[in-house]
């Protein structure tokens, strides 16, 4: 955050009128300030970057299709791994898959759908968290928020679900109806596991018992 602000002020510094911002400004900022040089520096870095972060939501969301191959929620063949770098490869490809669908979508549009989604599921954790620490208080965990008290847990996760319906509050129909659509098939989806998934498989997966993870 800190970095992203210092950004944003000496960008404003050089372009002060933020409404002519565009997704190519901060580009416009570095010919100001350090010519053709920075201008390149600045463009490989952002590609860079770009390549990186989009390299780790891959393997995040295929170890999470990895999971729920693994717990019979979708086809096992999504479970399988590479025999020497445990990578869930059949995951990643149908993964690029789905996502060179959405190649002529709006950016815009996509990023608000994500948003809508991220907030949604934030909900979730932090209801998750406030039930856990009351049923369950005295359960091991990897991780304890540093919050003793169940009012002051309730504060605590009161304040960013708040931020999160608020943020859900602004969106558009649109996105509102393919959000709900999406937690229609996800809710149809876990009801078909719990139906046909055999007894002992039911519950939650223990990664750490996985060689293969």
């Amino acid at each position: 955050v800190l970095i992203d602000g210092l950004a944003i002020l000496v960008g404003m510094t050089v372009v002060q009128d933020s409404s002519t911002w565009t997704d190519g400004t901060f580009e416009v900022v570095a010919g100001v300030l350090g010519g053709q040089p920075l201008v390149s520096y600045f463009t490989a870095c952002a590609a860079i970057s770009t390549l990186g972060l989009q390299c780790t939501l891959l393997m995040l969301a295929a170890r999470v299709i990895q999971g729920m191959a693994s717990m019979d929620s979708l086809p096992r063949v999504l479970a399988t791994v590479h025999p020497r770098y445990h990578t869930p490869w059949v995951a990643m490809l149908a993964l690029c898959g789905v996502m060179g669908l959405f190649m002529n979508v709006d950016f815009v549009h996509l990023a608000e759908l994500e948003m809508w989604f991220y907030a949604l599921s934030t909900v979730m954790k932090f209801a998750a968290l406030a039930v856990l620490r009351e049923k369950e208080p005295s359960a091991p965990r990897p991780f304890r928020v540093p919050v003793r008290s169940k009012l002051g847990m309730r504060v605590f996760c009161a304040v960013p679900v708040c931020c999160c319906l608020l943020m859900l509050a602004r969106s558009n129909l649109h996105n509102h109806l393919i959000g709900l659509a999406g937690c229609t098939m996800s809710m149809l989806a876990a009801l078909l596991h719990t139906l046909r998934a055999p007894q002992s498989r039911k519950g939650f997966i223990d990664f750490s018992a996985l060689d293969d993870l």
